[in-house]
């Protein structure tokens, strides 16, 4: 599962985000992949 994890998230990081998209996604993206990657709560801050 961890290897998915980083994969998502390498993914996530090399993605430039479109104009029009949700302002932030990309932080909450990687911010809910990096809680999970540490051992935290997905929503944590």
């Amino acid at each position: 599962m961890r290897t998915i994890l980083e994969e998502l998230q390498s993914f996530v990081q090399s993605q430039a985000p479109l104009a029009g998209a949700h302002p932030g996604l990309q932080d909450e993206i990687l911010r809910f992949v990096g809680n999970l990657l540490d051992g935290r709560a997905a929503a944590a801050r």
